[in-house]
């Protein structure tokens, strides 16, 4: 059941993810009518996780031995798109390539689970910390998922790789011993409370987002 919620809140964090960005530059676009200045303000107000998703290509490369270079946060205006930022990988098999390939996103959701865990502690909380907070999830959320370029050409070995991850989850499952067992069906339990909360604050984001664009036209 657990799994089921994990994969949908997945699927939708994707989704809104794609219509949050294309929301925001289209409300900064309605403002200032060029579209050299909309990519600079758009690009400035992604930074954070634009950071966050390059420095996690760097940090998995760097553990798996495979060199990095030409690290850029500046964006690049493309035909139908923008890049934001971007980093050399030097040559690897394909499994560590994937595995560099999708490092933001298994780095964002860990980013996104500590961020919520650390909410979640009985101690007291200030206001600036809950909107620091949800700053972070929006970025991470926003900035996490893999881009075209991050998988390009291996689509097929990605999608083998989640179907594996999956699988060997269910495995564990059944083969732990009962006590572990129980743990991992809590820990399941809480990884698709923990996806459901950001599902709820990139909603509000996009609702939000939706409204501001629906008043300024």
């Amino acid at each position: 059941m657990y799994l089921i919620v994990i994969v949908v809140d997945g699927i939708v964090l994707y989704i809104l993810s794609r219509l949050i960005t294309s929301a925001f530059s289209s409300l900064i676009h309605s403002k200032t009518r060029k579209r050299h200045l909309t990519i600079q303000l758009f690009s400035f107000l992604f930074l954070p996780g634009t950071f966050l998703h390059e420095l996690s290509h760097i940090f998995v490369a760097w553990i798996l031995g495979v060199r990095t270079f030409d690290f850029v946060i500046r964006p690049i205006a493309l035909a139908n798109s923008v890049r934001l930022g971007s980093v050399g990988i030097g040559r690897s098999d394909i499994i560590r390539r994937t595995l560099i390939g999708i490092a933001p996103l298994i780095i964002g959701i860990g980013s996104l689970f500590l961020c919520i865990w650390w909410l979640s502690l009985p101690q007291s909380h200030g206001a600036w910390e809950y909107a620091v907070a949800g700053i972070f999830v929006f970025q991470v959320s926003s900035m996490m998922f893999p881009s075209k370029k991050d998988i390009e050409g291996k689509v097929g070995v990605f999608i083998l790789f989640l179907l594996g991850l999956a699988v060997a989850s269910l495995w564990i499952c059944n083969a732990l011993p009962l006590a572990y067992a129980i743990g991992s069906w809590e820990f399941s339990q809480l990884t698709a409370s923990y996806l459901t909360i950001v599902v709820v604050i990139d909603t509000l984001a996009l609702l939000l987002l939706r409204i501001a664009l629906h008043t300024v036209r």
